[in-house]
């Protein structure tokens, strides 16, 4: 029994792992990101690649994220892509936070929360709070 539960320890540690590292991360990702931007045409699958962008700056240049993000919402906008629009307001609001700019993230969480709400994307909206809710640490 106890070897069994070794051998499914171990498998299951390589299996994360593995995963950890199958996909680019960080600078290398951001790079491979960049290479691609310029031969995209403009459609939601470049806006996509903005938000993407915008989001795998947040950790190492929350500016750089806000420039990728404002691109990819303008995109979004003149496409008229709900959708887009949410995800880009979502990354947005992560950047402006990592900066410490509470105001323009809460607005842009707002703004990503009511479009992903007028879409129905129920996954990507967290319950609401009553007013009188208390909070306890």
């Amino acid at each position: 029994m106890r070897n069994t539960l070794f051998v499914l320890l171990a498998f299951s540690c390589l299996g994360i792992t593995q995963n950890a590292f199958s996909q680019k991360q960080g600078q290398a990702r951001i790079d491979s990101l960049l290479l691609e931007l310029p031969h995209a045409p403009e459609d939601t699958n470049k806006v996509l690649l903005l938000a993407t962008l915008s989001y795998n700056y947040y950790p190492i240049n929350p500016d750089e994220g806000i420039k990728y993000g404002n691109e990819g919402l303008a995109l979004a906008n003149r496409l008229q892509w709900k959708f887009g629009q949410a995800q880009t307001n979502g990354y947005l609001g992560i950047n402006y936070a990592v900066k410490s700019d509470y105001p323009k993230s809460i607005a842009h969480f707002q703004a990503a929360l009511a479009a992903h709400e007028e879409l129905g994307n129920k996954s990507n909206v967290v319950p609401r709070w009553s007013t009188s809710a208390t909070f306890t640490c």
